[in-house]
């Protein structure tokens, strides 16, 4: 015997299947890509977000809290991934797989050893917040001794982060 589908048995599959609807599990919140994207370069490098350009995560963002997204940006001339987990409010944990060498303590750590040859604390200055770590790498910096600049060359010597500073000509 075939059943007929009348008006008043499709009423009851019609409310059935909204009551099942209205049980289901809430959707999960809509994570704001633009925003992610706009937040991950403070979440880099806090004092100084300017130094991070180009950043690009995939499109869509998932909408899965708690899943991990590779993201890639530029810190000066050097490409960077970065590995951003979501959380409800957007971004959660936030790793850079690249080692950060930190300008502004090598400027302070300058500044001791030279007090500490001279005699006299200079001020130190290296551009930027934070460049890759990578062994040879020379970054200029400058030192004001008594009203004096002098220029100054750190070159990071190994993966560890020690340096070599040599006064420039």
């Amino acid at each position: 015997m075939a059943h007929r589908l009348t008006p008043r048995n499709g009423a009851v599959i019609v409310a059935g299947v909204l009551l099942v609807a209205g049980c289901a599990e809430p959707a999960p919140p809509s994570l704001d890509g633009p925003a992610i994207v706009e937040s991950l370069a403070a979440s880099v490098v806090p004092a100084a977000p300017e130094v991070v350009s180009d950043v690009a995560c995939p499109e869509p963002v998932p909408e899965v809290v708690a899943q991990t997204l590779v993201c890639t940006a530029r810190l000066g001339d050097e490409a960077i991934t970065i590995d951003v987990t979501v959380d409800e409010a957007g971004l959660g944990a936030v790793r850079v797989r690249e080692p950060l060498f930190d300008l502004t303590g090598t400027a302070t750590e300058v500044a001791d050893r030279l007090e500490a040859d001279l005699g006299s604390r200079p001020e130190v200055a290296c551009p930027g917040e934070v460049v890759v770590l990578r062994p040879g790498t020379v970054v200029d910096c400058t030192a004001t001794l008594d009203g004096r600049p002098l220029g100054l060359a750190v070159e990071i010597l190994d993966d560890d982060g020690r340096f070599g500073v040599a006064i420039r000509p």
